[in-house]
């Protein structure tokens, strides 16, 4: 079952030690930068983050929508969050090929 987790920790969305579970979907107002993502549960109250998760976080990034997986909200920060999201992203992606 997917459940909810806000960004809460640190600057890299892309770190699921970041996320605090949370129990009802999260309120989240703005375009800019990760507030909430909705995932597997890792079986210790943090998010699993496909790679799939990831592209559905850059995607809600760079068009400054929300996805049916991601929250986003407004943030001084939203260049560094784009630019970690990225960057782990596709080092991984290269990493792993």
């Amino acid at each position: 079952m997917l459940s909810w987790y806000i960004l809460s920790l640190g600057n890299d969305p892309t770190t699921k030690y970041n996320y605090e579970k949370v129990y009802a979907a999260p309120t989240c107002c703005g375009t800019e930068a990760i507030c909430a993502i909705r995932a597997f549960d890792d079986g210790h109250n943090h998010p699993l983050i496909s790679e799939q998760l990831k592209f559905e976080m850059i995607s809600a990034l760079w068009n400054n929508s929300e996805t049916p997986n991601v929250r986003l909200h407004y943030s001084g920060r939203e260049q560094q969050s784009l630019s970690i999201v990225c960057h782990n992203y596709l080092f991984n992606t290269l990493v792993h090929a």
